[in-house]
């Protein structure tokens, strides 16, 4: 099953996809001598590596960018910032390769032309033993997504490292995440009693997932997630047909406990109005007793910077609904999602333990 089926089952649309890894500092990618007649491509410092897919092109960018350094003398060094591919439309077109280099900007002469022109050989080799240069093709549409790691592996000319031997420190790479973001083709709607969550349609909501592991431990799908995050901007809790809270951000732990990080009252809610009025009171409260206990001035600015003041400040999120409670509610729901798309998911990739994955 395609990514794009999957998503379209939940009722929402692809937007772009991301997965992310850091590479050491000093690792070094390539070197030779050839048409630059010596260089050498390496990480300055430790890099975030991560490529973002979209329904009409690919891109491999690096932060902080990779450094090609030059043996020649008087020959200055360049930066690679990213490589990207855009799909070939359709059978009347043909993709094509952009490499983003830029010079040292030093005394020596240039050779960011030089970096480009063998970037862009190399990379053009690599995508030529892929179906990804194929006219019209799309991953999201890919209904054998799960192996196509496994035959750029080979356009590379080389073979995974076995599971279960020791890994080659320059390819045990770490910060594994990944993150997807979708549109909502249809309001969704999810509620228990007076309280629930409504989603309108259009609204753009991304998931980001955090992973343990290295990229040996993907290639031996051994990889697990550590944490998630749900973000957008058009998640209202409601509350007797209103629109009260807009869920800005909700963690999601390993084992899919839900809690809500991030949140603000929704526009025109009776909490708009009351947040401010009941902040000013706990506030004056607060003020009040910091001066009976004989403090002032500094005390009191003091008294306030403490660590657990901010609590005291905070209004409650919904009258009769407290923050655990919500959390709960929250929980329960994003399991029964899992619990209703395990399958699908299965079958899309099914060489992947998805409950070990999630710690359910």
């Amino acid at each position: 099953m395609s990514i794009e089926s999957l998503l379209r089952q939940q009722g929402v649309s692809f937007v772009d996809i991301t997965a992310a890894l850091s590479l050491p500092r000093d690792t070094e990618l390539d070197r030779g001598e050839g048409l630059l007649r010596g260089y050498r491509i390496i990480t300055q410092r430790s890099t975030r590596v991560s490529l973002t897919i979209t329904r009409t092109n690919m891109r491999l960018w690096f932060d902080p960018p990779l450094l090609v350094s030059m043996d020649r003398f008087f020959v200055d060094d360049s930066y690679i910032n990213s490589v990207t591919y855009v799909f070939a439309g359709n059978s009347h077109s043909r993709g094509y390769l952009s490499v983003n280099v830029r010079p040292k900007d030093t005394w020596g002469a240039d050779s960011s032309v030089e970096v480009r022109q063998k970037v862009t050989s190399a990379a053009a080799r690599i995508l030529r033993h892929t179906r990804i240069v194929r006219p019209g093709y799309n991953p999201i549409t890919d209904n054998d997504i799960g192996t196509l790691a496994d035959e750029i592996e080979r356009a590379l000319g080389g073979s995974a490292t076995p599971c279960g031997r020791r890994v080659d420190p320059q390819r045990n790479w770490t910060g594994l995440a990944g993150s997807i973001a979708v549109t909502t083709n249809a309001p969704i709607s999810k509620s228990s009693g007076p309280v629930g969550i409504e989603i309108p349609s259009g609204a753009q909501i991304q998931l980001g997932v955090e992973l343990m592991g290295t990229a040996a431990d993907v290639r031996c799908q051994s990889v697990r997630m550590a944490g998630a995050t749900i973000s957008g901007s058009q998640v209202f809790l409601v509350k007797d047909g209103r629109r009260e809270i807009i869920l800005n951000e909700l963690a999601v732990a390993r084992g899919l406990s839900v809690s809500v990080s991030r949140y603000r009252p929704a526009p025109g809610s009776s909490l708009e109005s009351a947040e401010a009025t009941e902040a000013a009171l706990r506030f004056l409260g607060l003020l009040l007793v910091v001066g009976s206990s004989g403090g002032g001035g500094l005390e009191a600015q003091a008294a306030l910077a403490r660590p657990g003041s901010a609590e005291v400040l905070e209004p409650e999120i919904v009258r009769g609904l407290t923050r655990g409670m919500l959390d709960s509610a929250l929980t329960d729901a994003v399991r029964d999602l899992y619990n209703q798309n395990r399958p699908a998911l299965q079958q899309a990739i099914p060489s992947v333990d998805w409950g070990e994955f999630f710690g359910v």
